[in-house]
């Protein structure tokens, strides 16, 4: 038997839209027909992302700003898919973390994607006809690094939040897992961490020699993971983080 994933009519929202590994899924997911609202705080980004993908919805909000954000997601309609995808990080060590630093970080990868799905999954229990969601969260969530100390606690924490939600809100018809993927190639992360100089290349040669497989995640990686999460597909899947690091946690 043939898996058939159609995204043809479907609903779906994912946040922080406007770039990188957001921008790339707004993109598929428009070409695979679904009718997508993509979340944002840069206006600019949007507006490429219109352009782009002309009829595709645009929020323009700060996830930092809980009540404004429950506000406009307040407008939607029932989604039938949500992709909690926006985050931040800050170059902290555990030493050097600040208040005002930490507080970032949690704000948007932790209270912002619980904020976000209170609403959305209020939506789909109040219509009764249940929905998807995908969390991305981090390789960083079971493999620590140096100065990311408040991101890798805030994705170990979306783990955990996964499982919590995928407990409550299985009896609801709403399937809740995530996605943890290493570096992805091509991002403003990698290109950062793996730069020209040698200290970058020296970090992407230690990955990529303990990772199996022998590379990072590419954007195709990423994207086909979580469609296959979004769809009917994995629909015996619930509350996993599946973690697309090529082996790299095996070794």
């Amino acid at each position: 038997m043939s898996v058939n994933i159609s995204f043809k009519g479907k609903r779906v929202l994912v946040t922080g839209g406007g770039n990188g590994l957001g921008r790339a899924l707004c993109e598929r997911l428009y070409l695979e027909g679904a009718i997508v609202t993509a979340l944002c705080r840069n206006q600019d980004w949007l507006e490429s992302l219109e352009r782009d993908c002309p009829g595709l919805r645009t929020i323009c909000v700060d996830l930092e700003d809980w009540e404004a954000t429950r506000d406009q997601l307040s407008k939607l309609e029932v989604m039938d898919c949500l992709v909690n995808n926006a985050g931040v990080g800050v170059a902290e060590n555990v030493m050097e973390t600040t208040p005002r630093g930490f507080d970032k970080v949690m704000n948007v990868n932790l209270k912002g994607m619980i904020n976000v799905g209170q609403v959305i999954a209020q939506k789909m229990i109040d219509s009764n006809q249940g929905g998807t969601m995908v969390n991305v969260s981090s390789m960083s969530s079971e493999t620590g690094s140096r100065q990311n100390v408040s991101y890798a606690m805030s994705k170990a924490a979306t783990d955990m939040l996964t499982k919590v939600m995928a407990q409550e809100l299985g009896p609801k018809h709403i399937r809740v897992n995530s996605v943890n993927p290493t570096v992805i190639s091509g991002t403003v992360l990698s290109r950062a961490l793996f730069d020209e100089t040698s200290q970058g290349a020296m970090a992407k040669k230690y990955i990529v020699e303990r990772t199996p497989l022998g590379r990072i995640c590419d954007m195709e990686d990423a994207l086909n993971a979580i469609l296959f999460l979004l769809s009917d597909a994995s629909a015996i899947i619930q509350g996993k983080s599946v973690f697309l690091d090529g082996g790299y946690r095996a070794c």
